[in-house]
């Protein structure tokens, strides 16, 4: 499943890159939304979600997940110190990456099974149809 999500995100930076066609500060064509912000946060989204089903303390958890963190706000700086983006490319590309994995994780792996919330999505000829439901 992280494997379509890591597809998902850069298929859609991609598209979307396409379809907008916005230049970077330097020149470079097709730049919005930034790639490495939104690989670099569905990385940090995936990682982070998957340390807290490690068995291990929060002494040592807690400062792997804020250096993901780090890294992955350093790395986006740092292509808006090179020019390389403009601070909505980063914003956008990490919102779109955390969003995107967050979402994939959640529905497939990260849910337990006593949750009260269930959403399902039913093709039909000519359209769908989705569901949500909840139980109390």
């Amino acid at each position: 499943m992280e494997l379509v999500a890591f597809g998902l995100t850069g298929g859609t930076t991609l598209l979307l890159r396409e379809t907008i066609r916005r230049s970077a500060p330097d020149g470079a064509p097709n730049q919005f939304p930034s790639g490495h912000a939104s690989l670099g946060f569905g990385n940090l989204t995936l990682s982070n979600r998957n340390l807290d089903y490690i068995p291990m303390s929060d002494k040592v958890r807690l400062p792997i997940q804020a250096g993901n963190i780090a890294y992955a706000a350093v790395l986006c700086w740092a292509r808006v110190e090179a020019r390389g983006h403009y601070p909505t490319d980063v914003l956008v590309g990490a919102a779109l990456g955390h969003f995107i994995n967050a979402f994939i994780y959640d529905a497939f792996m990260g849910l337990p099974e006593s949750k009260n919330f269930g959403i399902s999505v039913m093709p039909e000829r000519g359209g769908g149809i989705v569901r949500v439901s909840f139980s109390y």
